[in-house]
């Protein structure tokens, strides 16, 4: 089996640290803070949250903030049908949807986990498990941390390691629309990239990738509302915000500090800041004034 991390030689002395994280005693606290258990507990629970342990604590701190759940649940259908699920959902599913839900999740289905955008669930089954536990629970924690500021871009889909190249030609991560199937397979090379960022093969990782990945776990303002675009076709780049996170010259703290707005059509001057307006320097003036 190809393991995303080497099994320990069983006569090591463990005198030497392996690569990658190491476990954290906080970041399992955080994962074991989110959580909610639906059913019994069962022992393999804490296998989960030692694999969660080995990820940042600042990142699981963020999924806390984000308002992200770790769900335990036997099966992944008894997750997304529970009382939890149906609460932030809004409403109750109708028998059909609880159908689908129990056919294409199921354990014959093969799913060991899953991350719910919608719902902004972390779902893992204590019922059955994987046997390459990590990179599973780490894969779906990518895509928890990574999904909401993903930049579909056509480059980060270049000079894959040939693992996460075979993983992305997986014959469901295809489209017959363009964007969309761009849009899949850049999460899903995320969520990968996050794997090997944990478990010390950042290296492996081209430069394209291993940045966007780095950059969105870096942007912890994600959680306040601010989205990081790309436009492809003209190169820009973009933070756009809600309009109730924007200040205007109304704000009576700091608006005082902003400029008027001119019209759309007004031409106006450019030049220097440091050109003095009409020979006098403006910003000197304004400094002398408020120390007065």
């Amino acid at each position: 089996m190809d393991l995303v991390r080497p099994q320990r030689d069983p006569f090591s002395l463990l005198t030497e640290s392996s690569p990658g994280t190491r476990f954290s005693a906080r970041s399992r606290l955080f994962a074991r803070n989110v959580a909610i258990l639906v059913g019994d507990e069962a022992p393999i629970i804490d296998r989960y949250l030692d694999v969660l342990a080995l990820a940042p604590p600042e990142h699981l701190d963020l999924l806390r903030r984000r308002g992200t759940r770790i769900v335990f649940a036997p099966t992944i259908p008894h997750a997304l049908l529970s009382s939890a699920a149906t609460e932030r959902r809004g409403r109750e599913l109708t028998a059909n949807e609880r159908l689908q839900l129990r056919t294409k999740y199921s354990p014959e289905s093969g799913t060991a986990a899953i991350f719910d955008p919608s719902l902004n669930l972390l779902v893992l089954p204590t019922h059955y498990v994987a046997r390459d536990l990590e990179r599973v629970v780490l894969h779906e924690l990518g895509h928890a941390l990574t999904m909401s500021l993903a930049n579909p871009r056509a480059a980060l889909l270049e000079d894959l390691p040939s693992s996460i190249a075979k993983h992305l030609r997986h014959h469901e991560y295809g489209s017959d629309n363009p964007t969309e199937a761009l849009r899949v397979q850049v999460n899903e090379v995320l969520a990968e990239a996050y794997v090997y960022l944990v478990v010390g093969r950042g290296s492996e990782l081209p430069m394209e990738l291993l940045s966007d990945l780095m950059f969105i776990l870096s942007s912890v303002e994600g959680e306040k509302g601010i989205r990081f675009e790309f436009d492809e076709d003209s190169g820009r780049t973009l933070s756009r915000l809600h309009g109730s996170r924007l200040v205007f010259p109304d704000d009576p703290k700091w608006g005082h500090l902003l400029a008027k707005r001119p019209s759309d059509e007004a031409e106006l001057e450019v030049r220097e800041l440091s050109q003095p307006v009409g020979g006098v320097d403006e910003v000197a003036r304004r400094r002398r004034n408020r120390a007065a």
